[in-house]
């Protein structure tokens, strides 16, 4: 989406696709395929969102980098941004965040949206309709810089957990 979309723009066209994503993760049969004559069940679910970061804050319900709960993964506040130590930082936990943005999502006026926002940083995304949707660890930074930085092994590692150690010499070599 060009420009930048509020969040009420971004959750109007997304409606459209997670209508979408649903039937398909529901599945959906097709009566014939090349390969498969008889037909063929498909499901699908997509993961992650790789956008740059204002698009990704945006996507998944989270405030941006300026707000005081400014990372996607963690709930350390903006004023203790020196703290190098990743151990300490409160992680973000999905049923609470699931819980924040349906609040705001219901809220009965816009001074209601906006102060939930402003305490939490998070606000409805219509992706939270996807029952496996998980916003903390589906939202990567994008492409060009994960590589740049280096962050695609870091992010599939610590944060997917998908990690293989390597044989030691000797072992398991071909």
């Amino acid at each position: 989406m060009p420009g930048h979309p509020n969040e009420d723009q971004v959750n109007h066209i997304l409606k459209e696709v997670v209508d979408e994503l649903l039937l398909l993760w529901h599945g959906v049969f097709y009566t014939h395929t090349a390969e498969c004559p008889q037909g063929r069940s498909v499901s699908l679910a997509v993961l992650p969102a790789v956008c740059d970061a204002e698009g990704a804050h945006s996507l998944s319900g989270f405030a941006s980098h300026e707000h005081t709960y400014f990372c996607v993964r963690c709930l350390l506040p903006k004023n203790d941004i020196h703290n190098l130590k990743p151990e300490t930082w409160p992680r973000r936990e999905l049923e609470e965040h699931r819980k924040v943005a349906s609040l705001w999502r219901d809220a009965p006026s816009i001074a209601d949206r906006d102060k939930i926002f402003k305490d939490y940083g998070v606000r409805w995304s219509e992706l939270l309709r996807l029952p496996y949707w998980n916003p903390i660890t589906f939202t990567l930074i994008d492409s060009m810089h994960m590589g740049y930085l280096g962050l695609f092994s870091t992010h599939i590692r610590k944060i997917w957990k998908m990690d293989a150690e390597k044989p030691k010499s000797g072992e398991g070599e071909c």
